[in-house]
């Protein structure tokens, strides 16, 4: 298992042999989504399951919002497992607001 700390997003990548974990850390807004999705192109590309970590998150805007529903749509198109682990009650209300809540929080049809 190797890892990669990227600290100025607070993004650490845990690469496993069945598994890709993205640990994200702090508060994640629109000034991160480049770099995030940047290691979620790389993770959803090796092909294997993927689990994002928000237990460390204190806050995501709108746009980390939308990038992670874009991360989950694209790795159900390509029948990669992504589950969210550790969402807070402040990110199930957010996705709510923004009409995220299917995409990121129900089945994203990958079994």
């Amino acid at each position: 298992m190797s890892s990669v700390n990227n600290s100025e997003l607070a993004c650490k990548v845990v690469i496993g042999q069945q598994e890709i974990q993205l640990v994200l850390n702090g508060d994640l807004t629109i000034a991160e989504v480049a770099s995030v999705h940047h290691d979620a192109i790389r993770a959803i590309a090796a092909g294997i399951p993927i689990t994002v970590d928000l237990s460390g998150v204190t806050y995501l805007d709108a746009a980390m919002l939308q990038l992670l529903a874009a991360m989950r749509t694209a790795a159900a198109g390509l029948h990669i497992g992504l589950t969210l682990k550790h969402a807070s009650e402040t990110l199930h209300e957010d996705a709510q607001l923004l009409g995220l809540s299917k995409v990121l929080l129900g089945d994203p049809g990958v079994g």
